[in-house]
């Protein structure tokens, strides 16, 4: 409903308190716990995120400054500060969206908007804050009744949206070259969609069905079982495809890509840059020595199924629980509707297809 914004009590809060002797590199001369907590509420406004990873990550308490719950909701906020946001800038977005634009495209506005800012692996360290926020939280249907567990609800769905939205723009590449592809070099095929989007949708229904149904584009798997190794020694093993795109009327041209299938879950992969199987940065994925690299976190390789699939529906779930009647559930709804279709049931195959 239009013009509604209220977000219920206690949400959009800050739950850090005190004062004490930051000084901008890391370290207080003061120990006492109003100082740390200070420390830590002075470096998340000036954007030290790395320090606050570092020192929650280290012992999430601070030294007894924060109870473990207010640790997490710190820690979370730093790594949406480090995936380039702020929760309450994320909410403006999806509220000015909804109400601004007059077409059905809110969610493809919404990527535009994101896109502008997106960090390096954004889409990892989203995830990791959605993580924490339900360590807190737990349950979020029905809403929970203390206030820092609905408040750690409330941003948990806030950050799933824009999971789902930076996770597509990491498939896509490039938002304007998908939604405004300019000639043969980003359009091979002539169907108006950046190559880009057409690669990643074709190797999404690969995973999803064994096919790929994308008008230009042609599947090939080159390796079944190509494994990465982290310097952990975790090994993580993927299908390496190759599509190459190609057919447009007065395009001579073929556009050639690379995704990665990942085995466990039989997904695309979320991937960032170009890497070897040893996560060493290459420049040029060749299908032999460099490929794209894969995201992953602590053993866990991030797919669509999780950063998209599951965070959209998760956020839509979320968000009707705790503000139902909200131009923020308005926004959701809209999103969910744009992406996975009216009965709002998302599907890997709904998300190829949303690409196209």
């Amino acid at each position: 409903m239009k013009g509604r914004v209220a977000l219920s009590s206690g949400l959009i809060s800050v739950l850090l308190i005190g004062c004490g002797g930051y000084d901008g590199v890391g370290l207080s001369d003061d120990n006492s716990a109003e100082a740390k907590r200070y420390e830590v509420l002075k470096a998340i406004d000036e954007g030290n995120y790395d320090f606050v990873i570092q020192a929650l990550s280290s012992d999430i308490t601070y030294g007894g400054a924060f109870t473990q719950d207010e640790g997490r909701l710190n820690l979370a906020s730093a790594y949406v500060g480090k995936a380039g946001f702020d929760a309450n800038d994320i909410v403006k977005e999806m509220v000015n969206t909804v109400n601004n634009n007059t077409t059905s495209d809110d969610f493809q506005q919404f990527i535009q908007a994101l896109s502008k800012n997106i960090g390096t692996y954004g889409t990892l360290y989203l995830s990791k804050a959605s993580a924490l926020y339900g360590q807190i939280a737990g349950s979020c249907n029905p809403a929970p009744a203390e206030d820092i567990k609905k408040d750690a609800c409330f941003y948990r769905g806030i950050v799933d949206v824009a999971t789902a939205a930076v996770s597509i723009v990491s498939i896509v590449k490039d938002v304007n070259d998908w939604l405004n592809p300019q000639g043969c070099a980003e359009d091979a095929n002539g169907n108006s969609v950046g190559d880009d989007a057409d690669a990643s949708a074709c190797a999404i229904e690969y995973g999803a069905n064994g096919s790929c149904t994308v008008t230009g584009a042609s599947l090939t798997s080159l390796n079944s079982n190509l494994t990465f190794t982290d310097s952990q020694g975790n090994n993580y093993s993927f299908e390496l495809v190759k599509i190459d795109v190609s057919g447009g009327s007065g395009c001579t041209n073929t556009n050639t890509f690379y995704r990665l299938i990942d085995n466990g879950s039989g997904t695309m992969a979320v991937t960032e840059g170009y890497c070897d199987t040893n996560f060493n940065p290459c420049n040029t994925p060749d299908g032999t020595t460099c490929y794209p690299c894969p995201v992953v976190d602590n053993g866990d390789v991030l797919d669509i199924t999780e950063t998209i699939v599951n965070t959209v529906e998760s956020s839509q779930q979320i968000i009707t629980s705790l503000v139902q009647g909200t131009d923020t559930e308005q926004a959701v709804n809209d999103f969910i509707t744009e992406v996975c279709g009216a009965d709002q049931n998302c599907t890997e195959s709904e998300i190829a297809s949303y690409l196209q």
